[in-house]
């Protein structure tokens, strides 16, 4: 009989995990969460205590383990932690939706440097200090500094968040908090010196001093000789973030996943223009090794293509609405819209909102799961969704009739996560649209697509405004990369295939 374990724990509970809760006040979740510099493992006093670990201990006896892409990726991102042993013991990893595990390599591929450790040292020496009779009134000073530097350091990146720092004044801004930061961490170093005998508690935090001194050296030095593609974000904990890609466009973003273990990757979108050849150049495998598996769905029967009339181009400010006056010709039908950006969404259902086509449910003004039971249990409906909604949301028994896509998932180029990469694909003589934006917008397309049929007795229509899909020089690659259905310009066609004309 096999032990079979189940979890969805992961290293870091992500935000994702946490909109699931109805209501969850941001200045909770620091409390209630640890990343993984932050977590003490065994040092910690509720070690015992901590459902993760307890875990763990289960799946270590286990025969078959299933377990989420994000605490698998942690495995191969933190090579020195101990999922190395209980995932490598493994015989055979089966990775299904194995398209999505593409996104989180990239990110794994990131390193980050944030703020919030000047938070925890702060905590530290208030608790250095809890003992009065022992008080430190310089580690008193130091706990208040530390918080009011780390507010000062992250209010300085709010104005050029999202902007590389290969941009002059941005890397001059970057390279100015990093000498300050490297001068406070000095000083602080100094002073932690001579109290090293007051405990383990002021030992650790000077070997983590040491280790924060030399991340900002690095960082600094990388910055300075534009070696990788760094920027800023916002942190859902608050802090702020350094991030780098580093690709490598030989062995792929997820060359690390080649070694030890054999694995099997299944999804239902691995393959762009009948071809698996962009999917294992990213993962570092060998395409001849792929194999397809025929589909059950009769998509010439169950699918029919609707392209809307209106030839805006998506730029225009336009494009959204007279995409909206071409759907409202096929009459009353449960649909889902997924857009390309929240600004797109934000138009439409301004412009929904007064119509009376039935409920509209809109991407975050509800938790995620409830948006979509709401929406499946609804006769009529239209549910409008961004990035989360083109993959991970199944629709199954919603009755959905309408699947519309306003425009082609592009990746931006400029994105300065995409730099990097962009800047290895061109030493390596690669075209970086036709070898890494286009192929990735073929299989995001396809995933989007996706949400429309998920069993042999759905039928339904799908939509895209992008005048691009038809009249682009890609667009014949694009066309081949979701399965064959017929398509059709006009409305009756469609609604008779859908049985709905009046």
């Amino acid at each position: 009989m096999l032990n079979t374990f189940t979890t969805n724990v992961s290293i870091d509970l992500a935000e994702d995990d946490l909109s699931e809760l109805e209501v969850l006040s941001s200045d909770l979740t620091p409390l209630i969460t640890a990343t993984v510099d932050e977590c003490q493992k065994t040092r910690c006093p509720r070690f015992d205590q901590c459902a993760l670990y307890a875990a763990r201990k289960q799946a270590d006896v286990a025969d078959v383990m299933v377990v989420n892409h994000q605490l698998l990726m942690s495995r191969y991102v933190n090579p020195s932690d101990d999922l190395v042993d209980l995932i490598d013991k493994m015989d055979v990893q089966l990775i299904d939706e194995a398209d999505q595990l593409l996104r989180l390599a990239r990110d794994a591929k990131q390193t980050v440097f944030s703020f919030n450790w000047m938070k925890e040292m702060a905590i530290t020496f208030g608790r250095v200090n809890a003992d009065p009779q022992q008080h430190d009134s310089v580690l008193g000073e130091w706990q208040t500094l530390l918080g009011q530097e780390k507010r000062r350091f992250e209010r300085a990146y709010e104005a050029v968040e999202g902007t590389s720092f290969l941009e002059p004044i941005v890397k001059a801004i970057a390279l100015a908090q990093l000498d300050d930061l490297e001068s406070l961490l000095t000083r602080l170093k100094r002073v932690l010196g001579p109290r090293l005998n007051r405990g383990k508690m002021l030992v650790a935090a000077y070997d983590d001093l040491a280790y924060r001194l030399d991340q900002v050296l690095t960082l600094a030095a990388d910055i300075e000789d534009e070696a990788q593609s760094y920027w800023w974000e916002s942190d859902a904990r608050g802090g702020a973030l350094f991030r780098s890609t580093v690709p490598d466009v030989d062995q792929g973003v997820m060359g690390v996943l080649t070694a030890s273990i054999p694995k099997i990757f299944v999804s239902a979108t691995l393959s762009v223009n009948a071809s698996f050849e962009f999917f294992c150049q990213q993962i570092g495998y060998d395409a001849t090794e792929a194999v397809k598996v025929p589909n059950a769905f009769a998509y010439s029967e169950q699918v029919m293509g609707y392209q809307p009339t209106q030839q805006f181009a998506v730029d225009h400010p336009d494009f959204i609405q007279a995409l909206l006056r071409d759907l409202a010709s096929l009459g009353v039908l449960k649909t889902l819209m997924l857009f390309t950006s929240h600004r797109a969404l934000a138009s439409a259902a301004s412009q929904l909102s007064g119509s009376r086509r039935g409920n509209l449910f809109v991407q975050g003004e509800r938790p995620l799961q409830t948006l979509v039971t709401e929406f499946k249990h609804a006769e009529h409906g239209i549910l409008l969704g961004t990035t989360s909604f083109w993959h991970g949301v199944d629709l199954n028994g919603a009755g959905l009739e309408c699947l519309v896509i306003d425009k082609l998932p592009f990746l931006q180029p400029d994105d300065p996560k995409l730099m990097a990469r962009r800047r290895a694909y061109h030493l390596a003589g690669l075209d970086f649209f036709s070898d890494y934006i286009l192929p990735d917008c073929a299989l995001k397309l396809r995933q989007g697509f996706g949400r429309l049929i998920r069993k042999e007795s759905d039928h339904g229509l799908f939509v895209i405004g992008d005048p691009r899909f038809w009249n682009a020089s890609y667009a014949g690659l694009l066309q081949a990369s979701l399965p064959q259905f017929k398509w059709t310009n006009s409305a009756s066609e469609a609604l008779d295939f859908m049985d709905k004309r009046s």
